[in-house]
C-alpha cells in the first residue's frame, strides 16, 4: 500500500503540532507500508497567508500522476482531485464551529469551509477522539458511517528522554517550584484564565511566594489583551519556544502541568506530561475527561471558566505535592505511541481500501 500524507503546510519551516503528527505518522507507518509527506518547499518564500491561498489550488496536484492507494488529508482541506486513491482527512477539533471568537477572522472562514468540503470529498473521516467524533455528529450526521477515532500519538523523545534535575539550571529553575503551562498563547487555550488564576493565587497566598509560573509557547490570537500580566511580580516566566528536551525537563520537574483549555479536540500536552509523572491540573471539557476516564482519574479537574476553582486545585496541589506524586498511577502509556497510532491508522486505510 503506497499513502500520501498532507500535511496542509503545517510541517513547512517550523512544527506545528498537525506538522509533528504528519512527520512522526509518516515514520512510523514504514513497519506497515510505504508512505510520503507531499512537499510544499516552494511555498516558503511566501508570507503566511498567500502560502494558504496558494495551496488550495495547488494542494496534491502532483499526485495525480503517482500511484497512491491513499491521500491522507491531515489538515481539514481535501481538493477536488480526480485520482484514482482514497481520500482520508483528520478532523482535530471544531474549535471554528464552537467557540468562533476564537479564531481570527481570516482563518475563521478558511476553516469553516474547509472542514465542510472535507467532509463531503473525504472517503473516510479521521477525528482525534470519541469527543470531537460525537461533536462532529452532532453538526453532521450524515458522516456516522465514514468516521473513525484514531487518538494522537507521544513523540519517542518523551518515552526515551532520561532528564535530571541538574538540567533546570539552564533555567535558573529549582525542581518543583513552579506551575507549568506548554501550548499556543492563545484564547482558546485558556492563557488568561491561567495567568489571572495565578496571581490571585499569589496575592491571596493561596500558594508561596517563592512559586513560578513556567509559560512555553509563542504567542497566539487574543495573547496581547493579558501579555502585560506576565511582568506580576517577576513570578511568571515565558519561553517563546524550546526543543523537546528542554520541555521533557521541564515537565518531568513541574509541581504540575497546568491545561486550562476551553476547547481541545485532544489535549496533547496532557498525555506528554503523563509520561513524566507529572501531576495534571485541567478544565473540565469533554476530551480531557475522556483522558482521565482512559487513565484512572487521576487529573485534577477544575470548572471550566472558572478562576476561583483553578485557585483552588493550584493550591491543593501545592499542598499535597509528595502524596499526589506517590499515588499518581496514568496506566499504560504505550497505547499513545506513534508505533500504536500508526498502526490504527493503517487499519483504516486498509478499511477504506476494501481490505
Amino acid at each position: 500500500m503506497k499513502v500520501l500524507i498532507d500535511d496542509g503546510l503545517s510541517s513547512m519551516k517550523q512544527l506545528t503540532g498537525i506538522g509533528q503528527v504528519a512527520v512522526n505518522l509518516h515514520k512510523h507507518l514504514q513497519s506497515y507500508c510505504s508512505s510520503t509527506i507531499a512537499n510544499y518547499s516552494f511555498l516558503s518564500p511566501f508570507p503566511r497567508k498567500m502560502r494558504r491561498l496558494l495551496y488550495l489550488p495547488l494542494a496534491n496536484r502532483f499526485s495525480i500522476y503517482q500511484n497512491y492507494d491513499v491521500v491522507h488529508f491531515l489538515n481539514f482541506y481535501v481538493p477536488f482531485v480526480r485520482i484514482p486513491a482514497k481520500k482520508v482527512v483528520t478532523i482535530h477539533d471544531l474549535c471554528m464551529f464552537r467557540f468562533p471568537e476564537t479564531l481570527p477572522n481570516w482563518y475563521l472562514h478558511y476553516s469553516i469551509n474547509s472542514v465542510k468540503i472535507g467532509i463531503k470529498r473525504a472517503d473516510r473521516i479521521i477525528v482525534v477522539s470519541n469527543a470531537i467524533r460525537e461533536d462532529l455528529l452532532e453538526l453532521f450526521p450524515e458522516a456516522e458511517r465514514k468516521t473513525e477515532v484514531c487518538y494522537n500519538g507521544i513523540r519517542d523523545i518523551f518515552f526515551s528522554t532520561k532528564t535530571e534535575e541538574q538540567t533546570l539550571a539552564q533555567f535558573q529553575l529549582d525542581s518543583y517550584s513552579y506551575f507549568l503551562f506548554v501550548g499556543v498563547l492563545q484564547t482558546r487555550k485558556g492563557i488568561d484564565i491561567l495567568l489571572n488564576a495565578f496571581i490571585q493565587a499569589k496575592r491571596t497566598k493561596k500558594i508561596s511566594s517563592e512559586t513560578k509560573l513556567v509559560i512555553v509557547g509563542k504567542k497566539g490570537y487574543g495573547f496581547n489583551k493579558v501579555e502585560h500580566l506576565i511582568s506580576y511580580e517577576n513570578a511568571i516566566i515565558r519561553f517563546p519556544f524550546l526543543s523537546d528536551e528542554q520541555i521533557v525537563a521541564l515537565m518531568k520537574f513541574a509541581k504540575a502541568f497546568v491545561f486550562p483549555s476551553r476547547y481541545e479536540g485532544f489535549g496533547m500536552p496532557i498525555i506528554e506530561s503523563m509520561t513524566q509523572q507529572t501531576p495534571i491540573i485541567a478544565s473540565d471539557i469533554p476530551p480531557t475527561l475522556e483522558l482521565d476516564n482512559l487513565h484512572n482519574r487521576n487529573i485534577f479537574l477544575f470548572e471550566s471558566e472558572n478562576v476561583n476553582d483553578l485557585v483552588e486545585k493550584i493550591s491543593y496541589v501545592e499542598m499535597n505535592q509528595k502524596s499526589i506524586r506517590q499515588n499518581l498511577e496514568y496506566g499504560d502509556m504505550a497505547i499513545h505511541s506513534f508505533d500504536a497510532v500508526a498502526l490504527d491508522h493503517y487499519n483504516v486505510y486498509q478499511k477504506v481500501c476494501g481490505a
